[in-house]
Order: structure tokens, then C-alpha cells, then sequence
């Protein structure tokens, strides 16, 4: 028979034992959380970095794309600019033409066409100054260069009046100044 001492110290071996075979069991449940932990936390720092730089990507190309818009913006604005100066530049010009040495002949020019379309008896109309140049024309203060015409039963109309030569070719000089605008 075994002695108390030894039945003790049996008790403690297999305590010991059991407990040493407890703590290796826990230290490789401890390992494996500690394995898995750091696997999920190197997938999570992975997917973070690839999110971060895909998210700057996106960010930098939304960048990029508003830079291109605002630019395309301001070139098309100063587009519109020059082509409006260009227009107003157009139609001073027209409207001195009355000062040029070439109006009189543009004058009579405008004269000639209206009595061709409308009959010698057509009735023309200009300013003060050009209705003195032109016969039998009449004064209308609100001509400020060239004519309006009218046939004698007054249903037919030629309006040579400058600023609506330049109404009528308005968009085609815009047109003109645009397509000829270098980017």
C-alpha cells in the first residue's frame, strides 16, 4: 500500500500533469488566436492600404476631371470674350463705314438694288446726311446709317440699314470668329 506521503504526491504529479497539459493546450488556443488575430489585422491593414490608395486614386482623377472642366470653363468664356469683342470691334466698324470714303458708292450701291427689286418708284428712306446724297429720299432721324425701301404699295421692304446688315450677319461672324478662335 501506498503511503499518504506518496498518495500525495501522486495527487500533486498528476496535478501538475494536468495542469501543464492545460497550460500547452491554452498557449496553442493562445498562439492560434494571437496567429489568427494578426492574420485579420495584416487582411484588415492590407484592405485599408488598398482602399486608401484606390480612394486617392479616385480622389486625384475627381481632381484631374474639375481641373479639365474648369478649364475647358474659363477657355470657352474667354472664347465667348474674344468672340464679343471681335463682334463689337464689327459693328463699330460698320457703323463708321459712313465716314469712309467708300460709303457713297456703298450708298448708292444699296440705292440701285432697292429701285432694281422694288421699282423706280419706290420710296427710300436714310438719315439726314445720306437722304441729301440720295434723290427724293426721305429723312428718318432714326437711321443712323443706310437705307430702308418700300415698294410703292408698301408691301414689300428692303432694309440696308447698317445696324441690320450686321443683325443679319450677326451669327455667322460669330461663327466665323469661333471656328477661327486657336486653343
Amino acid at each position: 500500500m501506498m503511503s499518504l506521503a506518496d498518495i500525495i504526491k501522486d495527487i500533486d504529479k498528476s496535478r501538475e500533469e494536468q495542469i501543464s497539459k492545460i497550460n500547452d493546450e491554452y498557449s496553442k488556443r493562445i498562439e492560434e488566436l494571437k496567429k489568427s488575430c494578426d492574420s485579420r489585422i495584416q487582411s484588415i491593414k492590407e484592405y485599408y492600404e488598398k482602399k486608401k490608395e484606390a480612394d486617392i486614386k479616385t480622389l486625384k482623377k475627381v481632381q484631374e476631371d474639375k481641373i479639365k472642366i474648369d478649364s475647358k470653363s474659363i477657355k470657352m468664356e474667354k472664347r465667348r470674350e474674344i468672340v464679343k469683342d471681335a463682334l463689337d470691334i464689327s459693328y463699330y466698324h460698320l457703323m463708321n463705314i459712313t465716314k469712309s470714303k467708300r460709303y457713297d458708292s456703298i450708298l448708292n450701291s444699296m440705292v440701285s438694288t432697292a429701285i432694281k427689286t422694288l421699282g423706280e418708284d419706290c420710296e427710300i428712306f436714310a438719315s439726314e446726311s445720306d437722304a441729301k446724297k440720295i434723290n427724293n429720299a426721305k429723312a428718318d432721324h432714326k437711321i443712323n446709317g443706310g437705307i430702308i425701301a418700300y415698294s410703292k404699295d408698301k408691301k414689300r421692304m428692303l432694309d440696308f440699314r447698317l445696324n441690320s446688315i450686321f443683325e443679319n450677319i450677326k451669327d455667322d461672324l460669330a461663327s466665323y470668329f469661333y471656328e477661327n478662335i486657336e486653343e
